[in-house]
C-alpha cells in the first residue's frame, strides 16, 4: 500500500509541477511558488522542486513563515497590525 500512496503523490505532483512550467513558460514566468498546505507534503514538494528546476526555472517555499494555516494566521496578524484593527 505504501507504494501505492507513493505512486499517487509522485504522479500528481509531477504533473502539477510540468502544467505550472508549461504555463510559466507561456508567459515568460522565471519562477514557480509552492504554498498551502500541500507544500507540507515532502514528497509534492521534492518532486515539484525537482521538475520545476530541471526546466531551468528558479523554484520558490517558504522558509520563515508555514506555507499552511500557521501562515495564514501570520498573516492576519500582520494584516491587523498594519491597519491596527
Amino acid at each position: 500500500m505504501a507504494d501505492l500512496a507513493f505512486s499517487a503523490h509522485a504522479y500528481l505532483a509531477k504533473g502539477l509541477a510540468e502544467i505550472a512550467v508549461e504555463k510559466a513558460l507561456e508567459n515568460g514566468v522565471k519562477a514557480v511558488g509552492f504554498s498551502g498546505g500541500v507544500a507540507c507534503n515532502e514528497i509534492f514538494a521534492k518532486i515539484m522542486q525537482k521538475t520545476v528546476e530541471d526546466a531551468g526555472l528558479h523554484f520558490f517555499v517558504h522558509e520563515a513563515i508555514p506555507p499552511g494555516d500557521g501562515g495564514l494566521s501570520f498573516g492576519q496578524a500582520v494584516y491587523a497590525g498594519f491597519f491596527k484593527l
